[in-house]
């Protein structure tokens, strides 16, 4: 049990944040009490400005862009989990934004999989990736999405199985084309990182 000065300086506090109730609740303790709630409700504002990134609800972005050199194959390593070895736990979502149709010779399709095989974003004919278009299933044909469209994923990553790659079927080169893949994620586990490869 709390008394004596001390209790009642606890009151006083109480009071001076509540507006009432407490005891010993001045006017300089009511002041002092509505400039406090004044501070907390200018951070609570610019928290909010910056919510949806790494604040309210913890979601993070890499990107990496990927961009047709003719003659060659665009098969290739994505992004990285980073978690300095052991068993990592990571929720995220992947999807990629088409810069520049993608053109070619063949009827190839690009599949996003992490390292063991487990398809994120499924086969899709290369040369269906139209400019503006958001690849993020089997039939892309739209510049916008609901978000609720981009599935979402817990992934357990593991040495060997930590990486997300872009796989492409066939040989045949994209004669042009370029994508930038967004892997919005956010930890489970501590102390890891998600960082284009």
């Amino acid at each position: 049990m709390i008394n004596g000065g001390v209790g009642k300086r606890l009151e006083a506090l109480q009071g001076a944040f509540t507006g009432d109730g407490g005891t010993d609740v001045n006017d300089s303790a009511k002041a002092q009490g509505d400039v406090a709630i004044g501070k907390i409700d200018t951070l609570t504002t610019n928290l909010a400005l910056v919510s949806g990134y790494t604040i309210n609800d913890g979601w993070r972005v890499a990107l990496k862009a990927i961009v047709a050199t003719p003659g060659t194959t665009p098969g290739t390593a994505l992004f990285t989990i980073e978690s300095g070895g052991g068993c990592t736990v990571i929720e995220l979502q992947i999807f990629g934004a088409v810069g520049q149709t993608i053109t070619g010779t063949g009827t190839e399709t690009l599949t996003v999989k992490t390292e063991d095989g487990t398809v994120l974003i499924p086969a899709t004919t290369a040369t269906d990736l139209a400019a503006g278009e958001v690849w993020a299933d089997a039939s892309p044909t739209t510049t916008a999405e609901l978000s609720s469209a981009v599935p979402t994923y817990i992934v357990v990553a593991l040495p060997g199985n930590d990486m997300i790659f872009l796989e492409q079927s066939g040989a045949a080169a994209w004669t042009t084309g370029g994508i930038v893949f967004y892997c919005r994620w956010r930890p489970i586990s501590v102390g890891i990182n998600v960082v284009a490869s």
